[in-house]
């Protein structure tokens, strides 16, 4: 199906299937939801393999013949070149961008920022460094229309990456789940091989995922460096909750954990519950209002500063008898209680991080 005869609900999904596919974020299904060809001329040799089911979307930049199959979407331009572009039809764009370059761009629209060699891995680094020890985030990554390509190569995701969620073929028929990944077989290959090769690749690291970037960052480095940030899976839900403030207009937002802290004593919290987590509410503010959002719902409340301290307390604790040590105790249990009936907890299972 071309891109620009579908209709509004194919393109919404077409949307969503596109950028699940290049983040590396999203639900896993029976079959592949997204995969991406190179040449269209490894469409039939990929149908034939069985990794399609009834719900794949399959882009491919060329008619091939399918252009009454909804599962089928052409595209135009590329979705792996940096400074490329694709598009889907005549109203959606999205542009690919290498990290190392994105500072310098206007990304005004959907944008993907890829890792594209082992520079752009070492900038990210730098920059979630910053970012954890002074507050000073790049102005790109937190730009509503962005989002970071291969998600769980970079320390997050959740752990759904691999070829039931997404697949690129390329030029050469070799298989991938991204276009910077590493080999997990060929054109022909059906799940059962490509599953196997992804977890014999996965087993062998320490820090997976070893995959989606694994044919431009080299795994040992890749490994050690996201095992020295342990907080690198928060930093990215903190990028994900600053571009959801900053599509409501609100900046010049500074993040609790990310270049100190609303309550300054909590600055010596040793293993802070909410730096060990990435599903942990985040509490952010300005010089007029506080803000806690949900990581997984992206679901925000507006508080005020104080209310906002004593949740950051128990985010930070892990628990009420913790954080007394820093707030006041009547007032945490009421903003404990008064988050829970909300349905969001702010402390962890277990106390954590209490120490001095």
């Amino acid at each position: 199906m071309n891109g620009g005869n579908m209709g509004p609900e194919q393109r919404a999904r077409a949307r969503r299937y596109l950028m699940s596919w290049g983040t590396g974020q999203g639900p896993a299904g029976g079959g592949t939801p997204t995969i991406v060809l190179d040449d269209p001329a490894h469409l039939e040799p990929v149908l034939a393999s069985g990794l399609a089911t009834a719900s794949t979307m399959i882009f491919v930049p060329e008619d091939a013949g399918h252009e009454d199959d909804p599962g089928v979407v052409t595209y135009d331009g590329s979705l792996h070149e940096p400074g490329g572009e694709a598009s889907l039809g005549d109203d959606f764009y999205l542009q690919i961008q290498d990290y190392a370059t994105s500072e310098f761009m206007s990304l005004l629209g959907p944008t993907l920022v890829r890792i594209t060699e082992e520079a752009d891995f070492t900038r990210f680094l730098e920059d979630a460094d910053r970012a954890r020890l002074q507050g000073v985030i790049p102005d790109f990554a937190t730009a509503p229309p962005v989002k970071f390509a291969d998600v769980p190569g970079l320390g997050g995701g959740g752990g759904t990456d691999g070829p039931r969620l997404r697949l690129y073929v390329d030029a050469d028929g070799e298989l991938s789940t991204s276009p910077a990944g590493r080999r997990i077989g060929a054109v022909g290959d059906d799940m059962a091989d490509l599953e196997a090769e992804w977890s014999r690749v996965n087993d062998a690291s320490e820090h997976p995922c070893a995959v989606c970037l694994g044919g431009v960052v080299d795994e040992a480095t890749r490994a050690r460096e996201l095992a020295d940030r342990p907080w690198i899976g928060r930093y990215l839900t903190v990028l994900d909750s600053l571009r959801a403030l900053a599509a409501k207009d609100i900046t010049d937002v500074r993040v609790s954990g990310f270049g100190g802290r609303l309550l300054d004593g909590l600055v010596d919290v040793r293993l802070p519950a909410d730096l060990a987590g990435a599903d942990v509410p985040i509490v952010m503010w300005t010089h007029d209002a506080a803000y806690l959002q949900v990581p997984a719902s992206l679901r925000t409340f507006r508080v005020n500063l104080a209310t906002a301290g004593l949740a950051e307390a128990l985010t930070v604790c892990g628990s009420v008898e913790a954080a007394a040590e820093h707030a006041d105790r009547d007032g945490l249990v009421r903003v404990a209680e008064m988050f829970a009936d909300a349905g969001v907890p702010l402390c962890a299972a277990e106390p954590a991080g209490a120490g001095r």
